[in-house]
């Protein structure tokens, strides 16, 4: 499959959510479930839009529009730690023969707006829908404004989370965009059609479209898989919350308390908390970064925990504590989710680690400790 699922989760599982869990700045504020993007993130789907991200809705990475399965990714381990040297290895995976790859280049370049501008026009016209959706979304983010004429085609592009993403980029540069067709997508019966729709129409903030969203929740065929839809539907209670409907905020809450087999859904909801401010879930994620927590709790999930109570204001000592107990993780896709945290706390020490995780045997941890040293590199000049 192709990746717009929602996640590229930027971590979650995934940083813009939709498409396959972005790992860094989308995820942010794309949908963990639409991304859920992050190569850089945990264990997540590679199918189209998955969740930030997300992610459940971003699309996939795979190989839908590809050819055969891409080898898998060589970025070479730097020589130094400039941001130069970081740039070049985003400037490496966004030749990458692997798309997912190629999507987390574009996400980490959000750091750079210079990169961006370099790397985006290819990464538009991408093969693959999840790179040309990471793209978009960027771009949008960033309000590249120069680059509309860039987007403008995407409006008709083939694949659904693309042109939603297209709707979403040129109404942040100010263009005059029609929304309507995000109503269709939204009522789709393809679940990272309908992630990627609920993640735009919630950060268009038209509030018009609350009772749209609500009608279309818990929609989908008797075959679906049970998590991807609730993965979906929390992507949709994230929007309606950020459309003010406030109370859908217990929802997201509860997937907290996900079971084990369900960790995913736990840690997309655990960013989402994160990304709405939710000061009130505070004493639960602090729960589970607790001693009892660590044996009970996926490593994913404390992760995603620990970004959210950052986001929340917490300290960054006892998050760096956390962070630090992964940068040895056997698996390789926890020492990118901790590189991506490790990122966001930017402290002296923070960047000491991921200097380390830099110099990491696997190449997509070192393609996200590149990208999250961006922001190190402000506070610990080279």
């Amino acid at each position: 499959m192709d990746f717009p699922e929602a996640q590229i989760r930027m971590t979650r599982r995934n940083t813009f959510t939709t498409l396959f869990t972005p790992l860094f700045t989308l995820g942010a504020s794309l949908s963990v479930l639409s991304f859920s993007m992050s190569a850089c993130a945990p264990r997540v789907s590679t199918e189209p839009w998955s969740t930030k991200s997300q992610s459940s809705s971003v699309p996939s990475t795979s190989t839908s529009n590809s050819s055969a399965s891409a080898p898998p990714t060589q970025i070479a381990a730097p020589t130094s730690f400039t941001q130069a040297s970081n740039d070049a290895v985003l400037r490496e995976a966004a030749g990458s023969t692997d798309p997912s790859t190629r999507a987390h280049a574009i996400e980490g370049a959000m750091r750079q707006p210079s990169l961006l501008r370099e790397l985006a026009p290819k990464a538009l016209v991408d093969q693959n829908r999840g790179v040309r959706f990471v793209a978009c979304m960027a771009i949008g983010e960033v309000r590249v404004n120069e680059f509309a004429h860039l987007v403008q085609p995407l409006l008709t592009d083939e694949s659904n989370s693309v042109r939603a993403a297209a709707i979403l980029a040129l109404t942040r540069m100010g263009e005059p965009v029609d929304p309507t067709p995000l109503g269709a997508m939204a009522n789709s019966d393809d679940l990272e059609t309908r992630a990627n729709a609920y993640l735009v129409l919630g950060l268009l903030g038209n509030k018009s479209a609350i009772n749209l969203i609500r009608a279309s929740l818990g929609k989908s065929s008797p075959l679906a898989n049970p998590l991807r839809v609730r993965l979906v539907d929390l992507q949709g209670a994230e929007a309606l919350v950020r459309l003010g409907e406030t109370r859908e905020i217990d929802s997201i809450r509860a997937a907290v308390f996900s079971p084990p087999e369900q960790e995913e859904l736990a840690a997309v909801a655990c960013e989402a908390l994160g990304r709405l401010k939710d000061e009130v879930s505070m004493p639960m994620l602090r729960n589970i970064l607790s001693s009892n927590a660590a044996r009970e709790r996926p490593s994913e999930v404390r992760l995603a925990a620990a970004s959210a109570l950052l986001a929340l204001g917490a300290p960054t000592t006892p998050i760096l504590s956390i962070a630090k107990q992964y940068v040895s993780a056997p698996d390789a896709r926890v020492r990118a989710q901790a590189a991506v945290l490790l990122g966001k706390i930017a402290t002296n020490e923070a960047a000491v680690y991921l200097k380390t995780l830099r110099m990491d045997p696997d190449a997509t941890v070192r393609l996200c400790a590149s990208a999250a040293s961006l922001s190190a590199l402000a506070v610990v000049p080279e």
